[in-house]
């Protein structure tokens, strides 16, 4: 009962400590005294008791070792539904943030009508329809903690998720509600919540009426009694103040004594009506039984005498103080609170430090081993171990221990044994059992008969699980079962654990009493086996960041970025190399951006952390000799093999990237000229032409063609690689009189740039000039004066001229006075032509002078064919000499005549024409 005042600090939501792996996680419940400033708070050292309980038990406080983590919820007790019965109060505290004016769904309970109420009914049912009456309540936010029995898991699931392994459970001046009582019970009964232990800290003060203290009969009808049901039935806790202020002494003759003999060998604090018809042996603290049942300041009963004993429905140990006064620091010299925590005792003279621990006195008792024993326990090893997508190997090794207090001497063969173990389970997700292994699962437990079947216990496997049946261990023995898994994977990325920091954990988890996973014909304690297994590695992946163009020239720039990226939110990629990141005998120029990767050296040393990026410009320049390149840039992780392949799924770490390689096609034309001739009417003449085998589609233009110089290029682009062949499929026409190609097919001359693949054709045709022929001659063999007769006659010179003929193709010559031949006409022919000169048949018919004849003319040529020389050649005719001389007949007499008139007249001619010159 407390009824001392003192100053204390209210705490409004649940704190928890930071834990230590190995330490106890305890959940600290109290109810809620009142804020300061309340108009209806009550005693404030309700409040000050309720932070010394959870000091006790290491709240902010190194009272317990190791430290345990802690969660305290001050005033999560009186803290409830609304009810259409309840009768609001007007807010005690102005602090609207504590007190809403506006009805919430929850409500503080600030004083309970008791006047309704019939304690008969409500202690034999325990579940009255309305137990407390009407109860003046006030609002609170609805974010104030409260037990739920429908959602238990928002309130007993330990920070980190699992259950706590002791409730403390403390109220002082104000009640309760049912609805924390009634979550409670259902916890002590939950398979995945319940804690190894919870205390009952239920004071009985300033509720009660002059027969029952309210709070404390709740408690027993709807936990205490409820709980213990299997043990005996007459265990009631009605309070009700005796005023004292004493130590109460542990039981020694209590099995359970053995947590608590060394810390609490006694309890100080002011009781009020002791626990009535408790069995001796759960007499913890209080007078000494003697018969087979007792009253008791402190009850323990083991859990496997709660709600039935072993079992998933029971199994909870359980102890009750019907005083919450050892926590109490009243003036004076009484001070419970220090005596109880290892203070200053000022009850003996001089005062002296108390040895007592009653928090640490009862998380021993709690855990493995102590006193909330009597059964079996299960752990596994190592707790977390890590393995990779390369060495995915584990092992997991279950401990299985007989957590019974040591039996004493004398006791029978087998006594304090545990039978009919069981243990068995899924494997997690991610787990299979490693085939390699000759045995996948191995254990040294004694395997004796299997409850489940009557037949005896046995080793199974499965793919998805196993089983371990039959398990029979000594007292305070244990054996092990050997797991041989290794982790199974994915590689697909969107599903890949291992790089999964949400995904990298799987967890093997055996819940004692759940689905049979962990249990004994005796029973087992809660503690729940659990081994982690994380995968990390690294993933790394290349993206290009700014493609190729389609096409490059040949020898020009090629620039893109090309970005590395650690997908893995696990692993570390550690000194990543590039590779591939231009075509075959290219040497690339490499330039690390800059960003967050201090560890990123360069392309061939790059360390990137978890989820890190690295961005590269790559530069080089396009190859001169092909029509198209390809090429795979690649990151990988260094002195990849086989073994080290499968760390990482590289079906991301390539790009294939690739184009087109293309060249400047130039061409040409060219007219070579000789001559005068007038060409300019052929300037700038398209010669058409083609280019073959250098590109699908064949490039094809129209060249200018240029006088006596290249004409301007056109420009084709053509695919890199092999030179094009080019073709004309016209020549130049129209020239000059006279004027020919040589060859109608042009002279192409190609050179290629090796600096960029350029290929220049020039395509050139020669013009033959035409030629002057010129034509001379003379009559040779005249007599010393030149015939007359001949002057001015004519002889015809036919030009026989081929390929081409002359213009004109005949010249006619003229004898002059002199005997020479001479003509005004000047014939052209082409300058490849070649002439064959041919005299007309009529030389013979030109006149002779007497006693001459014509003989044969001849054609020369000079001056390279251009010049042909005639001569015609007369000589005296000759005389064949006879025998004898004829008689002239008359006829050949009148010729004769005639032929001397015709002398004599052209004599005649001559003197005169001589005379004439003369003068």
């Amino acid at each position: 009962m407390l009824l001392g005042v003192s100053s204390a600090v209210w705490i409004a939501s649940a704190h928890a400590q930071t834990p230590t792996p190995t330490a106890a996680k305890i959940l600290v419940l109290t109810t809620d005294e009142g804020q300061p400033g309340d108009t209806k708070a009550f005693a404030a050292d309700g409040k000050e008791a309720s932070d010394n309980l959870a000091a006790a038990f290491g709240y902010g406080t190194p009272l317990i070792s190791p430290a345990p983590q802690v969660t305290y919820l001050y005033g999560a007790l009186s803290i409830r539904a609304l009810k259409s019965t309840d009768r609001a109060v007007s807010p005690p505290n102005a602090n609207t943030a504590l007190y809403p004016s506006t009805p919430t769904d929850t409500v503080r309970v600030v004083h309970s009508a008791n006047t309704e109420v019939d304690p008969a009914t409500f202690l034999t049912t325990g579940t009255p329809a309305n137990p407390e009456g009407k109860e003046d309540v006030v609002y609170v936010p609805d974010g104030r903690k409260r037990l739920d029995a429908n959602d238990l898991a928002s309130t007993f699931t330990a920070p980190g998720g699992g259950r706590y392994d002791l409730v403390v459970v403390g109220t002082t001046y104000r009640k309760a509600t049912d609805e924390a009582y009634l979550a409670l019970a259902k916890l002590m009964q939950d398979p995945q919540l319940k804690p190894n232990a919870i205390l009952f800290f239920v004071d009985s003060c300033c509720d009660s009426s002059a027969s029952i203290a309210w709070n404390v009969a709740r408690f027993s009808g709807l936990v205490l009694e409820k709980a213990t049901a299997s043990v005996a039935h007459d265990i009631k806790a009605v309070g009700g103040d005796n005023g004292q202020k004493v130590d109460t002494s542990l039981n020694p003759s209590s099995p359970y004594a053995t947590s608590f003999t060394s810390l609490l060998p006694s309890i100080r604090g002011g009781h009020f009506t002791n626990m009535t018809g408790v069995p001796k042996d759960n007499v913890l603290f209080g007078t000494v039984p003697t018969t087979t049942s007792a009253s008791a300041y402190g009850a323990f009963f083991p859990a496997t005498q709660v709600f039935n004993g072993p079992g998933e429905s029971g199994g909870t140990c359980l102890f009750s103080v019907i005083d919450i006064t050892p926590f109490d620091m009243n003036p004076g010299n009484f001070l419970p609170y220090q005596f109880n925590t290892g203070g200053i005792d000022v009850k003996v003279s001089p005062p002296q430090p108390s040895h007592h621990n009653l928090g640490q006195a009862f998380v021993n008792a709690a855990m493995n081993g102590g006193s909330c024993g009597g059964m079996a326990s299960i752990s596994a090893t190592p707790p977390e171990q890590a393995v990779t997508l390369g060495a995915p190997t584990a092992t997991i090794t279950l401990t299985v221990k007989n957590e019974t207090l040591p039996v004493g001497s004398g006791a029978p063969a087998g006594a304090g044994s545990i039978s009919g173990g069981r243990v068995q389970s899924p494997l997690p997700s991610h787990l299979v059992f490693d085939t390699d292994h000759t045995q996948p699962i191995e254990t040294t437990c004694t395997l004796g008969t299997d409850p489940a079947t009557a037949g005896p216990g046995q080793v199974t496997t499965t793919a998805s699980g196993f089983s371990v049946t039959g398990i029979t261990i000594p007292n305070q023995g244990s054996c092990t079962i050997t797991l041989h898994v290794k982790w199974d994977d994915t590689s697909d990325l969107a599903t890949n654990a291992c790089m999964r920091d949400a995904q990298k954990t799987t967890k093997l988890e055996i819940l004692p009493g759940t689905s049979q996973q962990f249990s004994t014909t005796q029973g087992q304690t809660h503690d729940i086996a659990s081994a982690l297994v994380h995968c990390s590695v690294p993933e790394l992946a290349l993206s290009v960041l700014t493609p190729l163009a389609p096409s490059y020239a040949g020898g020009s720039p090629v620039t893109y970025d090309v970005a590395i990226t650690n997908l893995s939110e696990t692993a570390s990629a550690a000194s990543a190399m590039l590779s591939g990141l231009a075509p075959a005998g290219v040497t690339p120029t490499v330039t690390l951006l800059a960003g967050a990767h201090p560890a990123c050296v360069s392309e061939s040393n790059c360390t990137l952390a978890p989820g890190e990026s690295a961005n590269f410009t790559v530069t080089f320049t396009a190859p001169t000799t092909a029509a198209g390149m390809a090429f795979t840039p690649t990151v990988a992780l260094p002195n990849e093999s086989a073994a080290r392949h499968s760390e990482v799924t590289f079906d991301n770490n390539t790009a294939a990237l690739s184009a087109t390689l293309t060249r400047q096609l130039l061409v040409q034309a060219r007219l070579n000229t000789s001559g005068a001739g007038d060409f300019s009417t052929l300037a700038g003449t398209p010669m058409s032409f083609t280019a073959a085998n250098c590109s699908a589609a064949q490039p094809a233009g129209n060249a200018p063609l240029g006088i006596n110089a290249p004409g301007v290029a056109v420009l084709t682009t053509a695919a890199g690689g092999a030179a094009c062949d080019v073709t004309f499929t016209n020549a130049p026409g129209a020239l000059p009189p006279g004027y020919q190609l040589t060859s109608p097919t042009p002279v192409l001359s190609s050179v290629t740039d090796p600096a960029t693949g350029n290929q220049t054709v020039v395509a050139v045709w020669d013009v033959i000039a035409p030629v002057v022929l010129s034509v001379s001659g003379s009559v040779v063999g005249a007599p010393s004066t030149f015939p007359a007769e001949l002057v001015g006659q004519s002889v015809s010179l036919q030009l026989n001229c081929a390929p081409t003929a002359a213009q004109p193709d005949a010249v006619t010559l003229t004898i002059d006075a002199t005997g020479q031949l001479a003509t005004t006409t000047q014939p052209v022919v082409n300058g490849a032509a070649l002439c064959t000169p041919t005299l007309a048949e009529t030389v013979p018919s030109l006149p002779l002078p007497p006693g001459y004849e014509w003989k044969a003319s001849s054609i020369s040529p000079s001056a390279g064919n251009s010049h042909f020389v005639v001569t015609l050649r007369m000589a005296p005719r000759s005389v064949t000499p006879t025998s004898a001389t004829a008689v002239p007949t008359l006829g050949e007499w009148a010729v004769y005549a005639l032929s001397a008139l015709m002398l004599l007249a052209a004599a005649r001619v001559t003197r005169a024409r001589g005379a004439k010159h003369t003068d």
